[in-house]
């Protein structure tokens, strides 16, 4: 099938009005989530993880296997993500501009704890597996970097 060039044209002519507010929709669209969009900042903390630390200090530094490894990190993972641990970080900082307390709430309160767990992650350097590499980043997102920095 052929199309010509007349055929696109006399296609825009008839259906300029679609082609209008389906433009306009999208533009206001993406215009809305622009402007109302809050930004998240990130805070990377890298942490090395060693042996004298975790374990026994007959190799000082190394692992006795890449499991114990990952067990190391899956634990500095659970520990960094508990609610008791996140409370007390949040408690350390305080709450952020516009995070008021409703009534006589606690703060943090427990929903917002388990909401602040989604903006903590702990992770292995770009491309490396979890658990494979003593390294490991931090991340904490806020809304500013100041407030990720002091939360991390």
């Amino acid at each position: 099938m052929n199309v010509s060039l007349g055929d696109i044209v006399s296609t825009v002519r008839n259906r300029w009005l679609c082609l209008f507010a389906t433009t306009f929709l999208f533009t206001a669209a993406s215009l809305g989530y622009a402007l109302l969009k809050q930004d998240k900042f990130d805070a990377r903390l890298p942490l090395i993880v060693r042996d004298e630390g975790y374990g026994s200090l007959s190799r000082l530094g190394d692992f006795t296997s890449v499991d114990a490894m990952q067990t190391a990190q899956e634990t500095i993972l659970e520990v960094a993500k508990h609610p008791s641990v996140l409370r007390a970080a949040l408690l350390d900082v305080g709450p952020a501009q516009g995070e008021v307390r409703k009534g006589g709430e606690e703060w943090p309160s427990p929903k917002f704890v388990n909401e602040f767990a989604d903006d903590v992650s702990v992770s292995a350097p770009g491309g490396a597996q979890f658990g494979r590499t003593e390294m490991i980043y931090l991340t904490v997102k806020a809304r500013s970097p100041q407030r990720a920095v002091a939360l991390a």
